[in-house]
């Protein structure tokens, strides 16, 4: 999910910059990863589920990025376990080879 615009992005990059410090953004999907950087945001967390292009623009811009390891027990917004959507992130993420997916 892309939940900032363009402008939203801008803007807290600018008022960023204004306080001499940056952005970062929690971002996976590709198309929310290119957003950020386009804006100026200066270190994407995560981005688990970059393409090529995502990278591409990371390594042109100098964007920094930090990759976390997560858990599958991950919820939807309205509370509810989403092992589907946890494990769509973790099957494009690499890891250790005996690493499995669980809710458990």
């Amino acid at each position: 999910m892309t939940t900032f615009s363009p402008a939203e992005l801008g803007a807290a990059v600018g008022v960023a910059r204004d306080w001499n410090t940056y952005v970062a953004a929690h971002a996976y999907a590709p198309q929310t990863i290119k957003r950020a950087i386009a804006a100026g945001v200066a270190c994407i967390e995560h981005a688990h589920l970059m393409d090529d292009e995502a990278a591409q623009m990371m390594a042109d811009k100098a964007s920094g990025s930090a990759s976390s390891r997560f858990s599958a027990r991950t919820t939807c917004r309205d509370g509810r376990p989403s092992r589907e959507k946890a494990l769509e992130v973790i099957a494009a993420t690499p890891g250790p080879t005996n690493w499995r997916a669980s809710t458990d």
